[in-house]
């Protein structure tokens, strides 16, 4: 039994992934979804690099935490997914090829979260506050244009007093 669920798993994560090739060789969502190419070569990344499970830093809200970068198709669909918490000023950092209107949900979350959307200047263009893992399948949506989601502790955004407009700091 646990052979064919472990099967059934490889299966679906193969799908999964030729779905994201196939709509990576067509260009980013512009509606929902995290599919987009994982190459960037705007200034406002260029403080990153493309190492897997890349740790950076940030500043927001007057707080510096450190974020996991999930920059490839792969570290996207995962995301946050399957993890029991998230340590406190840590967060998920979602850096997407293009500015689009990147929609998010809370499949397999283990603990509510807040979510940040940022512009390609690294303003505060949405929040989704206290996402809850029982609030799956509903997907979160910025009304304007994100290059960035940051996810972080349920409550961060409201203890670090963030709002609509602020501006974020990528830190080397």
């Amino acid at each position: 039994m646990k052979a064919l669920k472990l099967l059934l798993w490889i299966i679906l994560a193969v799908v999964i992934l030729s779905m994201a090739v196939a709509l990576m060789e067509t260009g980013p969502l512009k509606q929902g979804g995290s599919a987009v190419s994982s190459s960037d070569n705007s200034s406002s990344t260029a403080v990153f690099s493309a190492r897997p499970g890349e740790i950076g830093h940030m500043k927001i809200g007057g707080r510096v935490i450190s974020v996991e970068l999930a920059k490839t198709m792969a570290e996207q669909i995962l995301g946050l997914s399957g993890r029991e918490s998230l340590a406190p000023d840590t967060g998920m950092l979602f850096v997407f090829a293009a500015p689009g209107k990147y929609g998010f949900w809370m499949k397999d979350m283990k603990f509510p979260i807040d979510m940040i959307w940022l512009a390609p200047d690294l303003s505060v263009v949405y929040i989704k506050e206290n996402a809850t893992p029982s609030s799956y399948p509903e997907t979160f949506s910025p009304g304007a244009d994100a290059k960035y989601v940051l996810e972080v502790n349920s409550g961060f955004s409201a203890q670090a007093g963030i709002k609509i407009g602020d501006k974020a700091e990528l830190l080397p």
